[in-house]
Order: C-alpha cells, then structure tokens, then sequence
C-alpha cells in the first residue's frame, strides 16, 4: 500500500490556495482549494485550467459541497437560452420542477464544464438556472468538471 500511494504522488501535487504556479503539463495535474462561499469568477477557474492545468480541488467543491453563485454571473455560461430549453417555461415539467424549486430549494448543484480547449459552460442545469432567474434566487449552488474540450451545441 506504502508503494501505491508513493507511486500516486509523483502524479499530484499538494493543493494549493488560489490558481498554483504554471507547470509543464504532463500526466499529473495540479489541485488547488477555494472558499466555496466566496468562490473566484468563472473565468479566473477556466483561465487557470487552460494556462495551469489547475483544478478546483473536489473536496473543496463536490456535490454536498457545493460552491454559491450569483444567479445573473452565470447567464453568460448557459448552454442553452430560454428559448432553445428542452422543456419551455409553460410546459408541465417546467412549471413542477419550478413550484418544486420554490418550496424545497434547488436540490441539485449546476454542473459547469471547463474544457482546456477554453469554453466553459453550464452543462446540466440551464432548467434550473433559468429557474432560479424566474424566481428571483440571488445565488445558486455550482460545482466543477475539468475536460480537455468542451463543445457548444448551439
């Protein structure tokens, strides 16, 4: 056991606070922490990503920890518009996923794609997103995935 986790640190490197030092790239990637309540803008994490390869450490940002947005910050990042949704505000799944927003909270973080080919997106949670913009939510809870690209449909 005392090998494999020696073997595992030669591809990491410690965590860090705010974006680490640039590196040469290589099979490792570097990981850093944020304050998940006073999170950085999206675009210092993506230019951090593309010209550090540096990752929002998991544990600093997960599922049951999710980072708060402002709700507006986030517009420029929708995969989809209002208008291109699947699901429309007026169709029944909209409006129940809504009326379940406002009186349970949001229950999911958005999930916000940074690829290292330079774009950024929110790639699950547009519904939500639009939502909580309905509903006037100043912020909402946002977590991270690093790809080497990410794509626009639209």
């Amino acid at each position: 056991m005392k090998l494999l986790l020696e073997n595992w640190r030669k591809y990491l490197t410690e965590s860090h606070e705010g974006c680490p030092e640039k590196h040469a790239r290589g099979d490792y990637k570097v990981y850093y922490s944020i304050d998940r309540f006073d999170p950085p803008p999206i675009e210092n994490i993506l230019n951090c990503w593309v010209e550090n390869y540096g990752q929002v450490y998991d544990s600093s940002v997960n599922s049951r920890a999710p980072a708060f947005y402002n709700t507006e910050d986030l517009t420029p990042y929708r995969e989809y518009t209002k208008d291109r949704l699947r699901n429309p505000p007026g169709t029944e799944r909209y409006e129940k996923l809504k009326a379940d927003i406002a009186e349970n909270g949001m229950k999911e973080p958005l999930i916000v794609y940074f690829g290292e080919n330079g774009v950024v997106k929110i790639g699950e949670g547009n519904h939500r997103h639009e939502i909580a913009m309905d509903l006037g939510i100043p912020k909402v809870p946002v977590r991270f995935v690093f790809w080497r690209n990410v794509s626009l449909k639209w």
